[in-house]
């Protein structure tokens, strides 16, 4: 399975085209403001992606790294994501260079992405279960939320840098995406309705 790529909810996976180094620094501007870890309200919604068996051979446009396409329907908007129980070894190098994150945009980077290098330490072997997300202190996060106009994103792993033969497996985790769909028409009506009965209320308080 050493290059094999996964498709989720019968998404296609998207080849990536672009060309880059593999490092954060070709990632683009990184949110001056700092990233803050998402929330899950009753107004966003979350999908789960298994990361057990994700390999990690090269930077970002690597076409052996495992690379999931995730559909979260037409329109919405990637606030975050978190990881659980994440566990992955290092067969080269360390936790803090072999294993990045990623939830991207299917366009590519410059449409829009979220990356998060789950260990700032230098050490090699086993890391984990540890849990975690994008946006939390202490942790390197570079992106900012994004939104899908065709629903889709693609979830892999790359490292920042190369060595020969894979350099990370991870053995055990979720990244649980967190996300903004646009509300279905019916809500819209019931929020007009609860705006209309709110007006009322207040001209009879008034007229009282």
């Amino acid at each position: 399975m050493s290059s094999m790529r996964w498709v989720a909810r019968g998404a296609a996976v998207v080849a990536l085209s672009f060309a880059a180094t593999g490092s954060f620094a070709a990632r683009g501007i990184v949110d001056s403001l700092g990233p803050t870890p998402a929330v899950l309200t009753p107004m966003n919604s979350s999908v789960d992606v298994d990361l057990t068996g994700f390999e990690v051979f090269g930077g970002f446009t690597d076409p052996s790294n495992t690379l999931v396409t995730v559909d979260i329907g037409a329109g919405s908007t990637v606030l975050g994501y978190e990881f659980i129980g994440l566990t992955f070894t290092t067969e080269n190098g360390s936790w803090q260079s072999e294993l990045v994150l990623s939830v991207e945009h299917p366009d590519g980077f410059l449409s829009g992405y979220m990356d998060v290098s789950p260990s700032t330490v230098g050490a090699g072997g086993t890391f984990g279960p540890a849990d975690g997300a994008w946006g939390d202190p202490g942790l390197d996060s570079f992106g900012a939320p994004f939104a899908v106009a065709g629903g889709l994103v693609n979830v892999y792993a790359y490292d920042v840098f190369n060595d020969p033969g894979r350099d990370a497996l991870i053995t055990g985790g979720t990244l649980r995406i967190i996300f903004q769909p646009i509300p279905e028409p019916s809500t819209y009506g019931l929020m007009a309705l609860g705006l209309a009965g709110l007006g009322f209320w207040v001209r009879r308080r008034k007229a009282a």
